[in-house]
């Protein structure tokens, strides 16, 4: 029978790795047969127990710095709450050039990210030409 390893920490499940048997490579699942997790799980971060981080990234209009004025403070607005809610641990825009912005969310499920986007008034103003919401792993906080 395999040994198993756990190699990580999963919120939700252990994540299980399947270590070599007799010079060959064991089977993940008994049988070597797939299951179906019904749950999402996601990683835990190295930075707190039971953490998760997702970072969303802006691409900005080429003008942005002039076309900004009237949007500004919804926009600043709007990541402030989620920082004094715990949700935003750190936001802000490249600089030299200013193409784009980052902000940093902790323990905030994706739909969350995708309703603050939808609602930012920079996006709902055209000033944010793309987007993209990945989950990130801190190893060094």
């Amino acid at each position: 029978m395999a040994r198993l390893t756990q190699i990580g920490r999963m919120v939700g499940a252990p994540r299980l790795l399947a270590t070599k048997v007799s010079g060959r490579a064991a089977a993940p699942f008994p049988g070597g047969a797939r299951t179906r997790l019904t749950k999402k799980l996601t990683f835990a971060s190295a930075a707190g127990e039971g953490d998760s981080y997702s970072v969303l990234m802006y691409d900005y209009v080429p003008d942005i710095l002039d076309k900004r004025g009237p949007f500004r403070a919804g926009h600043i607005g709007a990541a402030k709450k989620m920082a004094e809610e715990d949700k935003m641990v750190m936001a802000g825009a490249f600089a030299d050039p200013v193409d784009g912005a980052l902000f940093i969310f902790k323990n905030v499920p994706r739909e969350e990210i995708d309703a603050y986007v939808q609602s930012d008034p920079y996006v709902v103003n055209g000033l944010v030409t793309g987007w993209k919401i990945k989950p990130w792993t801190v190893v060094v906080p």
